[in-house]
């Protein structure tokens, strides 16, 4: 307990002039199972400034996973926000519409999951499934799914950063020149 208290004076004595980069406050989460809810969360605060590293550990089972699915509106349908705020650069993340969310997490939040093999897809390459993110994000940018991608990549310690993305689909601007290494 004297961990959480630290924490919690840290929380409380962080200057409020800028907004935090997150801030979860007095959080609850529950799941509706067997008809009734179960309560996962309670009370979870969390404050991390602009440009600082926070890492967040703890035992199997703990509720890290939740409470960042929370964060970012990912729960499973049983699951819910019962109380508390959660806001992320000064937006508050519970009261944005399905619009609204889905435009944020696509151009401001993203997730990295632990385990690689269930962060990408075996069965498709690389570059679609960065394109992915753009053709649903950015449908008005026509070519963006297919440039950004070799960009990003491009700035990898990666030796063959087009790679990813040769043997495309065909309205690809990446000519298999470009990917012959």
């Amino acid at each position: 307990m004297i961990e959480a208290d630290k924490m919690r004076e840290h929380v409380v004595s962080t200057s409020e002039a800028d907004p935090a980069a997150l801030d979860v406050r007095d959080l609850y989460v529950s799941f509706h199972r067997r008809g009734r809810d179960l309560p996962v969360l309670r009370g979870v605060s969390v404050h991390i400034g602009a440009g600082e590293t926070y890492g967040l550990v703890g035992e199997s089972g703990c509720g890290k996973t939740t409470l960042v699915l929370a964060v970012v509106r990912y729960l499973a349908r049983n699951g819910s926000v019962d109380a508390g705020s959660i806001s992320v650069d000064g937006d508050d993340v519970l009261a944005f519409d399905e619009e609204s969310l889905r435009k944020w997490r696509g151009e401001r939040v993203s997730m990295v999951y632990q385990d690689p093999a269930s962060a990408l897809n075996p069965s498709m390459r690389v570059g679609d499934q960065l394109a992915e993110v753009f053709a649903i994000t950015k449908p008005c940018l026509p070519l963006m799914p297919r440039i950004w991608p070799v960009k990003a990549c491009s700035a990898l310690p990666c030796p063959t950063p087009v790679r990813p993305f040769a043997a495309t689909r065909s309205s690809s601007p990446v000519g298999s020149n470009s990917a012959s290494s």
